[in-house]
């Protein structure tokens, strides 16, 4: 089998479409494409290409059954992402180091490429790191020329400056009649009148496609329903009210997006719910979207079809972008293999001055792998950590550490080796007291493993705690769980602090957190029920009053239900399970891929947009593709693609 690894839901089902498409282009009917590697082997076909994040992969490698012993190729995309991993809050580019490093060292695929854009000094980097037969290939022209204009005021006037090289640049003085000196250069904070510029930029380009570059997902919102109002669509091919019935009828009929969709301008983040964007994508690529106001979802992979990018400012919430990642957002203008150019508007060119950006070169960086010299930087407190055995919490918190033990545990008189490899270099006597420590810990192993980035001290703790009997009784079922799930929630934030707060931003134990838990485990309960999202959002208990309300809950459900609850519930399950010999783990799975039923699930692995899925096995009578046991009967499930893609049932 291949594995490809790639950092967003977006680029996943992009990529396992392209990849589905090429397969049947080439008349090959043996290879099957999956975005999970579950307990239940969806496919018995060998040759299977895994298309999966990080954390998929991560979560894979761990399972004791896990097999991978046939590997013949994986393909990490993005990898520049790694340079983000000495930062202790950048957990998935930890994750994503990590399954390179398990690979490379335990699995041993027959061919590993890495891709990144512009990376410095690669073959050097890459021989360090995989040995002297590595070897990288570059591209020193771009497949797309990209061109930057702004608007520059000097000695009274206003200048139009074209970027194209360090050495190749033009600049014209423009008559301001817009008032661009006034209205829009001097100030910082986004005000009406950027909306009123954009939307006449949009409307003189309306077959080039325009993205807009929103700092938040916030942001992304307000300016798409401002500019709305301001678009001429009277030249779209083809009216919008299928697409808006559709949204109406799987999210809600107060859905901000719904306005702006019918006038060809549509926003995109990483909150919206995943067939939402899909559908959001599709559109803009088939040009029934002028524009999408977009967030750094953009600087992921995802490919579409712009011509111009517009950015206001090179910040990211209250950060600036560094020149590199500046650089990766204004090369998403032009299309590779269709466009020969693309262009970025920088509005204020002063904002980038003052972040340190410079318009007229493309960033390049150094690719730094290992823990090396945050390691370095802070060796003195983390070695007297792992002399103390103290477990992390609120006041003494270092990943390294964590890091560190996990390791052991991992890979027990192996751990010294790997460390050293990626930086970490610990005295005889520092690994010995480590070792010990391990080796008191009455935690099992795989709890330990299933849970790496856990202090495993805590899980120690968390395991006693559980055989004591010091929790509630967890429910085997989802159905009726709301109550033991925010029980669980609420005590674990008691008993692990530090990863409440990581996986509960914002969210305090007074009484308005509290209510805000209990209808978070409402949610939780609803969607790994396989409820459509609509009714999700909107339970009885806590209807829908406004549009705010639906993007509020929609975010939530995408980073605090699916994602935090099970990473904050995982271990207590887990244990749960061992000690009582019990699958109430199953459960948060459920909440993670949305839907306990074998058909829905198996909809959603493929590929199917959960709500598409729900959908169509609503309104598609023959939908019987399991057999007895739950196994996926594949001609069945053939079948009904086939039917469903040739129905009108979405």
């Amino acid at each position: 089998c291949i594995f490809f690894f790639f950092l967003t839901i977006s680029l996943i089902s992009q990529v396992s479409n392209d990849l589905r498409n090429k397969i049947k282009e080439l008349n090959i009917d043996d290879i099957e494409i999956a975005q999970t590697v579950n307990d239940i082997s969806l496919f018995n076909n060998s040759k299977i290409i895994y298309v999966l994040t990080q954390e998929r992969a991560f979560s894979a490698l761990n399972h004791p059954e896990a097999n991978f012993k046939n590997i013949q190729m994986l393909i990490i995309d993005e990898v520049q992402n790694i340079e983000k991993v000495p930062n202790e809050e950048e957990e998935r580019a930890k994750i994503l180091f990590d399954v390179i490093q398990i690979f490379k060292n335990d699995i041993k695929p027959k061919k590993i490429i890495l891709a990144g854009p512009r990376l410095e000094k690669l073959d050097e980097v890459i021989k360090k790191w995989f040995g002297g037969e590595a070897m990288s290939v570059s591209e020193e022209l771009p497949a797309v020329l990209n061109i930057t204009y702004t608007f520059k005021p000097k000695r009274g006037k206003l200048l139009f400056v074209q970027y194209i090289s360090k050495k190749i640049f033009h600049s014209i003085e423009i008559n301001d009649t817009f008032r661009l000196k006034e209205k829009i250069l001097k100030r910082q904070k986004f005000e009406e009148e950027e909306n009123d510029l954009f939307a006449l930029i949009i409307n003189q380009n309306k077959i080039d496609g325009t993205i807009i570059f929103a700092d938040t997902t916030n942001a992304a919102v307000s300016i798409a329903k401002g500019i709305a109002p301001k678009l001429d669509n009277t030249y779209l091919s083809q009216d919008t009210d299928s697409f808006v019935e559709f949204i109406k009828n799987t999210v809600h009929p107060k859905y901000a997006l719904l306005e702006a969709l019918k006038k060809g301008i549509a926003y995109h983040h990483s909150k919206m719910p995943p067939h939402i964007r899909i559908l959001v994508e599709k559109l803009f690529i088939n040009r029934k979207l002028t524009s999408i106001v977009a967030t750094t979802t953009l600087m992921q992979g995802v490919n579409l079809p712009a011509k111009n990018i517009i950015i206001k400012s090179p910040k990211v919430g209250a950060d600036n972008l560094t020149g590199y990642e500046f650089t990766n957002l204004k090369g998403r203008a032009g299309r590779l293999m269709q466009d020969f150019v693309g262009r970025a508007l920088i509005v204020n060119e002063g904002l980038c001055t003052a972040a340190g950006i410079e318009l007229d070169i493309s960033q390049q960086k150094e690719l730094v792998v290992g823990y090396a010299k945050r390691y370095q930087a802070e060796k003195e407190i983390i070695n007297q950590l792992l002399i103390s055995n103290l477990e992390m919490n609120e006041g003494i918190n270092n990943d390294l550490v964590t890091y560190v033990r996990n390791m052991f545990i991992r890979y027990n008189d192996k751990a010294k080796a790997r460390l050293n490899e990626v930086g970490i270099i610990l005295s005889d006597s520092i690994l010995e007291n480590i070792s010990k420590q391990v080796d008191n810990l009455e935690v099992p192993k795989t709890i330990c493993l299933n849970n790496f980035y856990w202090d495993p001290l805590i899980l120690n703790r968390l395991y006693l705690s559980v055989k004591s009997g010091a929790w509630p009784l967890l429910p085997t079922s989802i159905v009726s769980s709301t109550n033991v799930l925010r029980d669980c929630i609420l005590q674990m934030a008691e008993f692990a602090p530090l990863y409440f707060k990581r996986y509960f931003k914002k969210i305090e134990l007074n009484d308005s957190g509290k209510k805000k838990i209990y209808s978070l485990a409402i949610f939780a309960e609803n969607y790994g029920r396989g409820l459509p999202l609509k009714d999700v959002i909107d339970p009885f208990a806590y209807p829908v009053e406004n549009s705010d309300d639906i993007d509020t809950r929609i975010g939530d459900l995408q980073t605090k239900v699916v994602y935090g609850i099970p990473k904050l519930l995982k271990p207590l399950f887990q244990i749960n399970d061992i000690i009582y010999n019990e699958k109430a783990s199953a459960i948060l799975s459920f909440i993670e891929i949305g839907g306990m039923e074998n058909r829905l699930r198996t909809l959603i692995e493929i590929g199917v947009p959960r709500e598409t899925a729900i959908e169509l096995i609503r309104k598609i009578s023959d939908n019987r593709f399991m057999d007895e046991e739950g196994k996926v009967d594949s001609k069945s499930l053939k079948r009904f693609i086939l039917n469903s893609k040739e129905s009108d049932a979405i």
